[in-house]
């Protein structure tokens, strides 16, 4: 059953105004963007015909990636504090706007929190270098990077914080003790930047993907991959375009009334 209203008289669709995500335009920087996940999402808000900003450590594909999608790339380290603010200052000199920014930048550094040494029977630890490297690109870089755009974002009483967390914040996995709780992590501070800014009207959400089709599961051998695969309802990888899709939803005007929420895009894993 379709749903109307009378506007001056004339019937319309009460639906018709979020037809359009409204994304059209806005200024869109999205961190490890030069691959996997991210240039997934770069590729969807470029359909969106938003002005889309990459960066990425690796110059390499960036520079192709960006030429390719008509695209602005910048070579970042999210973890540098000085050199995040300066990529926020270019871009809203460029733009005149900061609209939304997609904090995908992550990396893993997978081993137990503890184990016994078969051989000797010695235990070992996960160094703190190993847990730090996770959290300081994983959760310091969101938040370094959220606090740079937010300069520009509160004044203009406008904007959207995206994240991208995990399954693995919520479920745990063995062998991802320090990237589950970076993940977990994003999500508490999505919530508190939620609680925070609504009343600027810049909302704050999550993403969870569920084990998908990248070079990030390259390292995982055959026999795990096919024990996922078969624990999975779907049967299946997540597709990057369907994560990508899901940050999109999230921050255009049909999701104007969504924040501090996350969305998990798994195939069903965490069922």
């Amino acid at each position: 059953m379709t749903v109307r209203t009378t506007t001056k008289g004339n019937p319309v669709n009460a639906f018709s105004n979020l037809k359009e995500t409204g994304l059209a335009g806005k200024v869109v920087i999205i961190t490890g963007g030069a691959q996997g996940i991210g240039l997934a999402t770069a590729r969807r808000f470029r359909a969106e015909d938003s002005q889309v900003v990459i960066v990425d450590l690796k110059t390499q594909p960036g520079d192709e990636v960006a030429l390719e999608l008509g695209a602005t790339f910048m070579p970042l380290d999210v973890t540098d504090e000085a050199a995040v603010n300066a990529m926020a200052e270019e871009v809203f000199a460029k733009y005149g706007r900061i609209d939304v920014l997609v904090n995908n930048a992550g990396i893993t550094a997978d081993g137990k929190m503890v184990s016994i040494d078969k051989a000797t029977g010695e235990l070992k630890f996960m160094s703190l270098d190993r847990w730090d490297r996770v959290m300081d690109v994983n959760l310091r870089g969101a938040f370094i990077c959220s606090q740079a755009v937010l300069r520009y974002m509160v004044p203009a009483r406008s904007g959207c914080l995206l994240f991208a967390s995990s399954i693995v914040a919520t479920s745990g996995n063995a062998g991802q003790g320090n990237y589950g709780a970076s993940k977990a992590g994003l999500l508490a501070l999505m919530k508190a930047y939620a609680r925070e800014l609504g009343k600027f009207g810049i909302r704050s959400n999550a993403v969870l993907p569920g084990f998908t089709e990248t070079s990030m599961l390259d390292t995982v051998p055959k026999w795990m991959m096919d024990a996922i695969i078969d624990g999975t309802p779907m049967g299946r990888l997540v597709d990057p375009r369907h994560i990508a899709n899901a940050y999109a939803n999230l921050a255009g005007d049909q999701s104007a009334s969504t924040t501090g929420s996350s969305v998990a895009v798994d195939c069903g894993f965490t069922l």
